[in-house]
């Protein structure tokens, strides 16, 4: 699969859920106009360019989102041109589309004039950062014949031959084409900054050359397949004393399956597998790769996102190690390890730095928590995030010493398996004694998701409850700011913590500094028949409660729809509603949803005075002050807002503001 162009038109199954809000990325920003000039005069003397190059460059910014006003400017002349291309082309994304392969071609017309020293105004010295995700509908309408004769409606009517021949030519055109574009990456972007790929098709020893010869300092390499040739040639060609000067480094990286040999194969098809032919046994391959890329960028690197999900032959995750030699990272400040099996003297060399914001791993938290208990306090550490606290009683003690140890921090995020009960349960005899001592007088944003959990259909019903002894802990914490809370099975439909809100605005009454409040996976027993209160949001039971819930705040709806008409009687069970109905009712639920969760947070916002932003029940929602006294003179009136239209999960949002989320 990963050597087959077919595989990227599957695209990426996201789910049902909706998670936009959060989502928005920071806005790209024009590159001065002398640089994009590169040097050359401007021709013009319109007074407009003669403004200061920063106040061009504010103008270029403010425009980003007006393509109608950017075409105008750049119709101007030459040099209104270029400062509109500083913004159009700041960011460039490849997704095969007929658009972006027009702009690769110029991108590489450009970089051939650059090469016979031709220069003139140009596209390439604006670009900034650079996009490889090839779209699947685009990848499909290029490879039309070769999507029909595996998906189509006619795939019988071709035989395994004729396929292999339309994959083998859809490989040949994709690398023909990702070439090019690693030609322009590595030595057409003058300006270029940063580095995202997305694209799962492998890749052989001429996309790390071309990366790393880039100027690029900032690269993030997203569910990349390493060719074993690759990766053996990078060992090689990369070997001390090279250097890679990145400052930011996501990676997700593992070795490319490679099919047996068929019948019929192509000449390229067997060259990798002669080229893959190298002195390294297979299963040290990825772990040398990954410590020479490491060496290659650990003087620079300030930032670096490492996952590594891959499972050796006969189970486990491979073990990675930089050998008998530890690295040494001394700018590092922000490491976020996730699914990365690391041998205890690695994952010291990377406490060693002078961390600012740190992420444990997911996998192995029992061993790598006796190296937490054992290293020394790490003196700037602000942001510690615990995904994984362990499940032993012994590993969930390295852990704790280890938190009680950096009483400095400002957040702090630590989360229980799931399905976590009973004695492998540890965040309420660990985690909130230690909040208890009133020692963390710099926190400033917690967040605690418990277990409980249960996905068992003998076990029915799924209810999951927070201590009100750790919610008081929690309460008088008096200087938080943000508060995230959650707890049971935090994947697909299931919301499982029954939340008690009259109980938790009691507790947190003195949370007087808070601004942010976040209940994940919180549900609610509204209309449910029975106790069955994990499906509240999949099953939205419409009865009378709903449907006067849902006419509470006719302003934040367009359309007012004949909610009259959906009066429930007896026979509603028995019933069968057409699509129109069907909709009405759910659109009946959703208001009457909204309106109470708008309610809950009126409510919270009435005990917490600095609460700004709540998410409750799906809903993000701003805390809004009415500027005018009350006139019944309880003071300015507070009101909530939705911040969406719809229900959102949140989960870019809520790991960006509580933990460390990279924001994909």
């Amino acid at each position: 699969m990963d050597h087959d162009v077919s595989s990227l038109m599957l695209g990426i199954l996201l789910g049902r859920v909706r998670e936009d809000f959060g989502r928005e990325r920071n806005a790209r920003r024009a590159l001065l106009l002398d640089r994009v000039m590169e040097g050359r005069p401007t021709v013009s003397q319109s007074r407009f360019l003669q403004l200061p190059s920063e106040i061009l460059t504010d103008i270029a910014d403010l425009l980003a989102d007006d393509k109608p006003a950017l075409a105008s400017l750049a119709l101007v002349n030459s040099d209104c041109r270029q400062l509109a291309r500083s913004s159009q082309f700041a960011e460039v994304c490849f997704n095969y589309s007929p658009w972006s392969q027009d702009l690769v071609r110029k991108l590489a017309s450009e970089l051939s004039d650059r090469i016979h020293d031709r220069p003139r105004p140009s596209i390439s010295v604006c670009v900034r950062r650079f996009t490889m995700a090839s779209n699947a509908d685009w990848l499909a309408e290029y490879n039309r014949q070769l999507y029909d004769s595996i998906w189509g409606d006619a795939h019988s009517s071709f035989s395994q031959e004729e396929r292999n021949k339309l994959r083998d030519k859809g490989n040949k055109d994709y690398i023909s084409l990702r070439n090019i574009i690693l030609g322009v990456v590595g030595c057409g972007l003058p300006n270029l900054e940063a580095i995202s790929w997305y694209d799962s098709f492998a890749v052989d020893d001429v996309f790390f050359r071309s990366i790393a010869h880039s100027p690029a300092q900032h690269v993030k390499l997203h569910r990349l397949p390493v060719d074993k040739s690759a990766a053996f040639g990078f060992i090689k060609e990369f070997a001390p004393p090279a250097t890679w000067p990145l400052r930011t480094l996501v990676i997700d990286a593992r070795l490319a399956f490679q099919p047996p040999a068929r019948d019929g194969a192509s000449a390229l098809d067997k060259r990798a597998r002669v080229d893959g032919d190298c002195s390294l046994a297979a299963e040290a391959v990825l772990p040398r790769f990954f410590e020479t890329l490491l060496r290659l960028c650990a003087p620079t690197l300030e930032s670096l996102t490492w996952n590594h999900l891959h499972f050796r032959d006969g189970g486990g995750l491979d073990r990675l190690s930089f050998g008998d030699k530890p690295i040494s990272f001394p700018r590092l400040e922000y490491l976020h390890l996730q699914w990365a099996d690391l041998s205890q003297p690695t994952f010291m060399s990377f406490l060693r730095a002078p961390l600012r914001h740190l992420t444990t791993p997911l996998y192995d938290t029992y061993k790598l928590g006796e190296v937490l208990d054992s290293c020394e306090p790490i003196r700037d550490l602000e942001t510690l995030v615990i995904p994984n606290f362990c499940m032993s009683k012994e590993g969930a003690a390295h852990i704790a010493r280890f938190i009680e140890k950096h009483d400095h921090i400002a957040k702090l995020y630590v989360s229980e398996q799931m399905e976590a009960t009973g004695d492998k349960a540890h965040i309420d005899s660990y985690i909130v004694p230690l909040l208890s001592k009133e020692q963390f007088t710099n926190l400033r944003s917690l967040s605690l998701a418990w277990g409980g959990g249960c996905m068992k259909e003998e076990t029915r019903p799924h209810v999951v409850y927070v201590p009100e002894t750790s919610l008081s802990v929690i309460g008088k914490i008096a200087m938080l700011e943000q508060l995230s809370l959650c707890a049971g099975i935090s994947v697909s439909w299931r919301s499982q913590w029954l939340v008690d809100h009259e109980q938790l605005r009691e507790c947190f009454r003195e949370l007087k500094s808070l601004k942010k409040l976040a209940l994940s996976r919180d549900t609610y027993a509204f209309g449910q028949r029975g106790s069955d209160v994990e499906a509240y949001y999949s099953d939205k039971e419409v009865g009378e409660g709903e449907k006067a819930a849902a006419v509470v705040r006719p302003e934040l709806d367009d359309v007012v729809v004949g909610l009259s008409r959906l009066a429930l009687d007896a026979r509603q069970d028995a019933e069968i509603f057409n699509a129109e109905e069907a909709a009405q009712l759910d659109a009946v639920w959703e208001r009457a949803h909204r309106n109470r969760m708008l309610a809950e947070a009126e409510s919270y916002a009435a005990v917490l005075p600095s609460l700004e932003w709540i998410y409750l029940g799906q809903r993000p929602m701003t805390v809004v002050v009415q500027q005018k006294d009350d006139p019944r003179g309880s003071g300015p009136k507070k009101w909530a807002v939705p911040s969406t239209q719809h229900r959102d999960e949140c989960y870019t949002f809520l790991k960006q503001t509580f933990a460390m989320g990279t924001g994909d």
